[in-house]
């Protein structure tokens, strides 16, 4: 087989192609420069009429690919990312299925940096007989989807990193169908890094590069971290950070400290076509080089500290020194023992100098590590102190949150009270959410003293299987369940037992069905013997019988009363003269009266006089002999006639 061999001085085809588009002028910089020699060549290939059409897009995607390989890269103060895939759907009739794939991409953002492009190549290919090689089978398009500002944790602007940081978040997408019984390869490159970086060979010609490995034949997402890979450290502070990832099919994650993927230059990138086009990569891809002294496992050089918890992804660093210092986190996915991809998170950790601040403390729970049966519930406080007294800010992230992952959920609720910095954890389980894995979550602390800084803690929770022959059961309970006078609302709380993570509820009052399908219900219009009871029907996976039928609650409504009354006056001037009120009240054994002026009454159908004009608001207030209530008012209105007295002088 005839082999042509590409290192980084791209010669060959390539560099005729690229001396054609000079000789036509086309001078252009980074990516529209690379799309416009593109363009170009699928030009020369269709008018020219000379090639075979197979043959031509080989070429086309081959040099395509070559002018992203020789193209010098430009700086874009890249401060990390992370590069991950979500399997979304798929196509059975052609055995595919359809992935989101997704770069969460960090970068300097100050007025001298360069700007993240609307878009990236991403690569796909897959084995080859070489296992050295991988080869090509698509490009496709990660698009930039949106971008925001991460804001370092410090909440005085007279601190250091407020005043000297801008960092960015931007984050891109693509969607793509791939045959599900090959292992495909994903990949994408950027340049440069920071020139500032401390602890890498030429970092302003480094690149950086994300890959990831989607396995044949299985049903897999990658993990995906719960935070941005940008921290912010003091010089000679010990500080954790959280590296936690959650993976949707409940796999077991692996966590360790990894030679982050780069290159200088093109040096380390290395390609070839076959005789019929066919292209391939060199693997595996290139790491970065650290400079003397410095090392994956020692990223901070002498006198630093660089370890990580291996179950949590807890991250402990230090430096002696100030600086930017790149390392990279990597998480291994392992179902039934079996390791199916990595997801490598590559990050730039700031080191600055900052004045004493010590973080926020948890003083109770002592315990982080807990185990409980599926069904069970488990609840605790959680207590914070500040050896500044400086206000503390509590946070809580992890898969137990949200219904997408964990159904039903955990519940986090932080005291809103200022400086009370206590938080309440909760959750109760139901059968078919035990894992053979802990299901874990962080809890971070955060002071607003100058710097700020925070305390990281994983919590995790062991749930454990037990027997899947149970009967589920409901019980009902009302409120109020002592005799109630006619329109008091009745509230009604079904408690379950293996109810599932979404039952349905059937409601009845005296045996008559109700459309409300929630586990509690409440009226204001029953009567007196009225009967309500409730029916469970449980989707859990663990019960041998799904339905169940709650006890009969039977409300009590006392005999009600009704306030009614009329008045009338019995001349012109209402002022000194008896005013007559006349009750029509139902079921009223006891009658209080209000006249409006300060005066009372407890007689049935009482008199008054009013002394002084003006409207007055008169209320009668009636009690049954169960003591049941009524109110009812009207206004009265009382008038004064006028008389007015001529006189006739005569004068002789």
């Amino acid at each position: 087989m005839h082999i042509v061999l590409y290192n980084v001085f791209c010669h060959s085809k390539a560099d005729i192609f690229i001396r054609h588009l000079k000789q036509n002028g086309k001078k252009m910089k980074g990516k529209l420069w690379r799309k416009q020699k593109i363009i170009i060549f699928r030009q020369r290939i269709f008018i020219g009429k000379r090639l075979d059409i197979n043959v031509a897009m080989k070429r086309l995607i081959a040099v395509h690919i070559f002018m992203l390989l020789c193209s010098a890269g430009q700086a874009s103060h890249i401060m990390g990312g992370d590069f991950t895939y979500t399997l979304i759907g798929s196509v059975p009739q052609q055995q595919k299925k359809v992935y989101k794939i997704s770069l969460n991409y960090y970068r300097n953002c100050d007025t001298s940096a360069a700007q993240f492009q609307p878009y990236y190549d991403l690569y796909i290919c897959y084995d080859s007989s070489n296992a050295n090689y991988k080869r090509a089978y698509a490009q496709i398009s990660l698009d930039k989807i949106s971008t925001q500002p991460i804001v370092p944790p410090i909440l005085d602007t007279t601190c250091y990193y407020n005043n000297n940081w801008c960092v960015e978040k931007t984050y891109y997408e693509a969607t793509v169908t791939l045959s599900e019984d090959t292992t495909w390869h994903l990949f994408l490159s950027d340049g440069a890094r920071n020139v500032s970086i401390n602890n890498l060979i030429q970092p302003d010609s480094t690149g950086i590069f994300f890959y990831t490995v989607i396995p044949a034949g299985i049903s897999n997402s990658t993990p995906q971290f719960s935070n941005s890979p940008t921290p912010f450290i003091c010089n000679l502070d010990t500080m954790q950070l959280s590296n936690l990832a959650f993976d949707s099919d409940g796999d077991s994650l692996v966590y360790k400290i990894v030679q982050p993927y780069g290159y200088i230059g093109l040096n380390n990138l290395m390609t070839y076509q076959d005789i019929n086009f066919n292209l391939y990569y060199l693997f595996p891809l290139p790491t970065v080089i650290y400079g003397p002294g410095y090392s994956y496992t020692s990223p901070f050089g002498a006198g630093g500290l660089c370890s990580i918890n291996s179950q949590t992804g807890l991250l402990t660093i230090s430096s002696p020194n100030q600086g930017l210092y790149v390392l990279a986190i990597e998480v291994e996915e392992y179902r039934n023992g079996t390791l199916l991809s990595r997801t490598r998170r590559d990050m730039q950790v700031v080191v600055a100098a900052c004045s004493y601040n010590t973080a926020p403390q948890l003083t109770s729970p002592v315990v982080l590590n807990y185990q409980i049966d599926e069904g069970d519930s488990i609840c605790f406080p959680l207590t914070f102190t500040d050896a500044e007294n400086n206000m503390i800010n509590i946070s809580a992230t992890g898969n137990l949150f949200g219904t997408a992952l964990t159904n039903p959920p955990a519940q986090f609720v932080v005291n809103p009270t200022p400086n009370n910095n206590t938080a309440q954890f909760c959750w109760k389980t139901i059968c078919g959410q035990a894992a053979p894995f802990p299901y874990m979550f962080t809890v971070e602390s955060t002071d607003n003293g100058c710097p700020s800084k925070t305390n990281t803690y994983v919590f995790s929770i062991r749930v454990k299987t037990i027997p899947h022959n149970q009967l589920p059961s409901i019980n009902l309970s009302m409120y109020p369940d002592t005799p109630t006078c006619t329109g008091t609302a009745f509230q009604f709380n079904a408690s379950t037992q293996f109810a599932g993570n979404n039952p349905t509820y059937q409601w009845y009052i005296n045996g008559q069905a109700l459309s409300n399908n929630y586990p509690n219900y409440t009226t204001n219009q029953l009567n007196n013997g009225d009967s309500v009871s409730v029916q469970l029907i449980s989707n859990s996976i663990c019960v041998i019988d799904s339905s169940a039928i709650s006890n009969t609650q039977v409300a009590t409504v006392l005999q009600p009363t009704v306030a009614s009354f009329i008045t009338s006056t019995v001349s012109v001037s209402s002022i000194n003269v008896l005013q007559q009120f006349t009750n029509q009240s139902v079921g009223n054994t006891y009658n209080f009266w209000n006249f409006g002026d300060s005066t009372q009454s407890a007689e049935i159908n009482p008199q008054h006089v009013y002394e002084n004009s003006g409207v007055y608001l008169v209320q009668l207030v009636t009690v049954s002999d169960d003591g049941c209530r009524d109110t009812t008012e009207a206004p009265v209105d009382i008038k004064t006639t006028m008389s007015f007295f001529y006189a006739l002088l005569i004068y002789t």
